[in-house]
């Protein structure tokens, strides 16, 4: 094309500022010129508005009217929009009956899809299977959550779907990961692009014509080999990437979601902050998502890395904060600077990082570091309090607030550093008041990151929560505390036991969901998230509203709002007479502010000290990482392990001579009159006999109805000296078992401290 086909247009941003000059044909069209700025500064061509003069140019049509131009170059404003989203979300909060309003749960719908789409409901975004993180800004009540990937088997042949499979993460998997090899060493086959969600008759046509193909030029198989693979083609599990997702639920407007790349490291965050900012030029968004990322659903282990995204109905932009060589372990947010504020070990030591996020360049400019003295502790949140210039640590295993602030401001040296500690490091409680009366319970892990339902990633403990206009909230224990701005005192403001964002009709046959982190508060709710671990595994959104009232006790809440807290054992399952399970229930009417109600610390001593059930001194974890006492783990073994013919055979021997012992029995060393004691079912713990001090765990003894005076028959019954044979035989078995049950679980979970 000759030079003078072509016509310079000199593009200018809303504020004046030139973005480019572009070569383009006389009969160019508005997208063309778009697709040019697209291509040089990122901006998407669905933002732009192309003004030249005073007319605006609308898609498809010619830049210059006309087709005539003037010597001199064409001069263009660029106007940026914020597009509106084109699918119908809407979001809603829905209050849960029976709950005294008390309690609120997230619905999102899809308003252009239909009901009746199977399982799960297409039209519902929220509540979802495998939503991963949220994130939340506390002053606006912007919602962000990051949905994982779901794998999803289907029928290779006819494409029909065959329900959700539980994969460990969000990675797309690739299809050639899925080849199969001859059973008789011929070529692989299989395609190489990535499988998307939707069946496409298309896509089958294809692979049907290329299996076709290839079976022409490889050798015929054997009837076996033609047997495994027609079963593994039968149903395959490929990941969903249309599931990697970022929905966005603004407070005043439009909800929309936006597609994820399955390697996008947002996927994979652990911990999201999010911050509401309407900008425009130069990528216009409603606000900015910061995440705390691995990289990968499957490390547990290794740097952490810090990632900014703008969020826009257009696309997710994403970049990265913090370079390779940085292990990010706790961040916030400014948001009235829009500041990210991290703590970061790099290879001189730990320091404290201020990133702003609307910066140019972000991923590099705007940064400054300061080191500090951490002495090799992990922290595991971190709070900003503008009112008083200073930065709120937490570390791992110490039960104290330290407050960093800046000293030697004036000299030209910015250094941070500890300059007052809320609460002893070393001693443990749940107290309010003046600075110096403050105590608090943090219990952490080993490893920052522990794993949740379904293999998903979570951090350990956050104790620091965001609030609105730059407050900091403190979960400690059983309680939310409120810091004063001054950092002079704290105040406990209502409970934070995990029952109260539970409801009876919640109940999974029989599992109830699990809690998960708590991610802000705004507008005088706590938000939180939690998971079903039954077949829907879906993922709840719920807020709960802040009130003095929740400290009371259980009775009296469930008087008021009878459908709240249910009763639940340490395995989430309601209470039964005959198996009460091992969590304290003193803490449902007593010391409401100690415990919060996660057993994961049931192995802390400090939980026990004031209760008056003893922390069960077989208290061990199981194969499926779930507490379990001897007790429980025999009653199981009863049924379905190798020892169940014993069990059963020592039972009825037992019972057979148990049957005819009196009804009642005296001893000369007791005043009171005994009964006789049926145990409940087979191999439950009684106590200890007040006779011989042995433990009873068998299937029946004596009691005092009057005390708690326990005894096996033969110290009550001295001519009995058959029980002592049954008894031998007994200690025996029980010690074979328990040689076996202290093999088979773990004495607590390692990381706890």
């Amino acid at each position: 094309m000759a030079p003078e086909d072509k016509v310079a247009f000199v593009v200018h941003g809303p504020g004046g500022q030139q973005i480019g000059r572009y070569a383009l044909p006389r009969q160019a069209c508005s997208q063309e010129l778009k697709q040019a700025v697209e291509e040089s500064s990122g901006l998407p061509c669905a933002t732009q508005q192309v003004l030249i003069g005073h007319r605006v140019v609308e898609d498809g049509e010619a830049l210059l009217a006309g087709g005539v131009a003037s010597a001199a170059d064409v001069q263009a404003t660029l106007l940026v929009q914020l597009p509106v989203p084109t699918t119908r979300l809407e979001a809603k909060w829905e209050r849960i009956p029976e709950t005294s309003e008390y309690l609120e749960e997230l619905r999102v719908l899809n308003m252009d899809r239909s009901e009746d789409r199977g399982w799960p409901p297409k039209d519902v975004l929220v509540p979802t299977p495998r939503m991963g993180c949220v994130g939340l800004d506390p002053d606006t009540g912007l919602l962000v959550l990051v949905g994982g990937g779901l794998s999803e088997h289907y029928n290779m042949q006819t494409g029909r779907r065959s329900g959700y499979g539980s994969g460990e993460g969000s990675d797309s998997i690739h299809a050639s990961d899925l080849e199969e090899d001859g059973a008789d060493g011929g070529e692989k086959t299989g395609a190489t692009e990535y499988i998307p969600f939707s069946w496409q008759a298309r896509l089958r046509a294809l692979r049907c014509a290329a299996a076709a193909s290839a079976s022409s030029k490889r050798p015929k198989r054997t009837a076996l080999a033609r047997r495994r693979a027609t079963c593994f083609r039968r149903d395959t599990c490929f990941r969903n990437p249309a599931r990697n997702n970022l929905l966005v639920v603004p407070p005043d407007g439009p909800a929309f979601s936006l597609p994820l790349d399955g390697h996008d490291p947002l996927v994979t965050a652990v911990e999201v902050h999010a911050l509401s900012s309407l900008q425009g030029y130069p990528f216009p968004s409603i606000g900015i998502v910061v995440a705390l990322t691995t990289g990968s659903r499957r490390k547990f282990t290794g740097p952490l890395t810090l990632v900014a995204c703008e969020l826009s109905p257009v696309m997710a932009k994403c970049v990265s904060l913090t370079t390779a060589e940085s292990d990010c372990q706790a961040f916030c947010l400014d948001r009235t600077g829009h500041i990210a504020i991290s703590i970061e070990v790099r290879p001189n030591g730990h320091c404290i990082a201020f990133r702003s996020l609307r910066a140019p360049g972000a991923s590099s400019g705007g940064e400054s570091s300061h080191p500090i003295d951490a002495c090799g502790r992990r922290a595991t949140s971190i709070a900003w309090c503008r009112q008083a210039a200073a930065i709120l640590l937490t570390f791992a295993g110490e039960h104290a607030i330290y407050v960093y602030q800046k000293v030697g401001a004036e000299l030209g040296r910015e250094i941070w550093q500890p300059m007052r500690m809320l609460g002893d490091a070393s001693q443990r409680g749940c107290e309010d008041g003046p600075a110096s009366k403050l105590r608090f319970w943090f219990p952490t892990a080993d490893c920052r990151l522990v794993q949740g339902p379904y293999n998903s990633l979570m951090k350990d403990s956050c104790p620091l929560v965001p609030g609105p206009t730059g407050t900091v909230y403190i979960h400690s224990g059983g309680v939310l505390l409120r810091l004063a701005d001054d950092l002079a005192s704290a105040s406990k403001i209502t409970s934070m036991r995990e029952e109260l964002w539970l409801t009876d009709d919640d109940e999974g046959t029989p599992i109830f969901p699990t809690c998960q982190s708590v991610f802000g508060v705004c507008e005088g709710n706590v938000y939180r998230s939690l998971v079903r671990t039954d077949d829907s595994e879906q993922v709840l959104i719920r807020r709960l509203q802040i009130s003095s009232e929740l400290m009371q006790t259980r009775s009296c809440i469930r008087a008021s709002a009878p459908r709240l807290w249910p009763n639940l054992t340490e395995r989430r399952e309601y209470v039964h007479p005959q198996d009460p399970g091992v969590a304290p229930t003193y803490y449902h009417e007593a010391q409401r502010d100690k415990w919060d109600g996660n057993t994961v610390w049931l192995a802390d001593d400090w939980l026990w000290e004031d209760c008056p059930q003893s922390k069960p001194q077989d208290l061990r974890v199981s194969e499926s990482g779930s507490w379990i006492t001897f007790a429980r783990w025999l009653r199981i073994w009863a049924q379905y392990g190798e020892h169940r013919d014993a069990l059963r055979m020592a039972q009825e021997a037992f019972l057979e001579r148990w049957k005819d012992c009196p009804q009642r029995a005296r001893h000369p060393n007791h005043p009171h009159q005994l009964e006789k004691h049926s145990c409940h079912g087979i191999c439950v713990v009684q106590g200890h006999c007040g006779m011989c001090g042995n433990s009873i765990f068998g299937f029946g003894c004596y009691e005092c109805p009057d005390c708690s005076f326990l005894a096996h028959p033969h110290c009550i019954l001295e001519e009995e000296g058959q029980f002592v044979e049954l008894e031998t035989k007994w200690r025996s078995l029980q010690s074979l078992l328990r040689a076996s049950y202290f093999q088979a679980c773990k004495p607590v979970l390692p990381w706890l401290k």
